[in-house]
Order: structure tokens, then C-alpha cells, then sequence
């Protein structure tokens, strides 16, 4: 989850945004809530299988351009944030 107020991006699960101190509450709320995962999932050491599409490379610079350029248009932002207001 993106912090309304700092923009720092947290765990869903989070009640305060540890940046800036931010209540998650009430958005998590409106979200359906969020279950924190237990210690025993670790996102960092497991290992996936992929479906490898043939149609995208993944480590395409033009691919890595557009996603960076969705994440920071600020139009796209701030319709995520009125979805979170709604």
C-alpha cells in the first residue's frame, strides 16, 4: 500500500505507515482488510514457477521504461488515491 500522506510504499498489512506515521486503518478497512502472513512465509526465499510467455521479455528495456513511467504519472496516482478514498 501506498502512503496517502508520504508516498512510501508498505506491507498492506501495516497499521501506521513506519515513515511518517499515517493510519492504515480505516483504508485497510474500506480495502476488506489484510491478513499479515506468518512467520513462517518468506517472500524473499521462495521460490516461484513461471509461466513464461513468449510474447514478453521481461528484461526488455522498453517494458521497464513504460512500467516506471505508470509508476510515477501523477494522473495515475492520484486515480489510485480516489479509489482508496471511494
Amino acid at each position: 500500500m501506498r502512503c496517502p500522506k508520504c508516498g512510501k510504499i508498505n506491507f498492506d498489512y501495516l497499521e501506521r505507515c513506519p515513515n511518517c506515521g499515517q493510519d492504515f486503518r480505516e483504508i485497510s478497512r474500506r480495502l476488506g482488510g489484510f491478513i499479515r502472513p506468518g512467520p513462517g512465509l518468506n517472500w524473499f526465499t521462495m521460490e516461484f514457477q513461471s509461466v513464461e510467455d513468449p510474447e514478453t521479455d521481461l528484461k526488455d528495456p522498453g517494458l521497464i521504461e513504460t512500467l516506471n513511467t505508470v509508476a510515477r504519472d501523477r494522473d495515475f496516482q492520484e486515480a489510485v488515491d480516489q479509489l482508496l478514498r471511494d
